[in-house]
């Protein structure tokens, strides 16, 4: 724990942290309730459900290797905004979406969201490796495992919350 608070937290890799909590926080907060919400209101059955959440975690498992690639390959920050701009769209037109969509058009959806909500976090750990100084890098991708944990922990009661409060 001494060796991990001993990382320098310039002020780069620092708003990076505090991102990538919110990023983890929206990461599994999608992934908690995606098959409750095509269960509710689009698809109807658990296993429209169920095959959405699937769509998005395949969608999440391209974004990784794809994104992967392209953050070695290109300015990382502008993909890294440019990312987070079209997730912000996509999960926005979500609550747009006519209960009428058929299963396929629902799975593709997901699909999309899921490259987009996860492909944020190759572009991340591509930055923080490089914000971390030279020692270091070790040492921040622990502080950014906990930071994932802690988001990732938090979001399914906020948004349950939030769920129980507008559905």
């Amino acid at each position: 724990v001494r060796a991990a608070l001993r990382v320098p937290l310039s002020e780069q890799l620092a708003v990076l942290l505090v991102l990538h909590v919110f990023a983890s926080m929206l990461t599994r907060a999608v992934q908690t309730f995606t098959t409750s919400f095509v269960f509710a209101g689009e698809a109807g059955t658990l296993a429209g459900g169920n095959a959405a959440f699937v769509s998005l975690l395949v969608g999440s498992g391209a974004a990784s290797l794809w994104i992967g690639g392209l953050s070695d390959r290109m300015d990382r920050n502008r993909l890294g905004i440019v990312i987070s701009v079209v997730t912000a769209v996509l999960l926005g037109s979500t609550l747009l979406l006519p209960e009428s969509l058929s299963l396929p058009v629902l799975l593709v959806w997901f699909f999309l969201i899921g490259v987009t909500t996860y492909a944020v976090m190759p572009v991340k750990n591509a930055l923080a490796s490089g914000y971390s100084g030279r020692g270091y890098s070790g040492g921040a991708f622990g502080l950014f495992q906990t930071a994932s944990a802690v988001g990732s922990a938090a979001a399914p009661a906020l948004f349950g919350v939030l769920a129980d409060r507008w559905g």
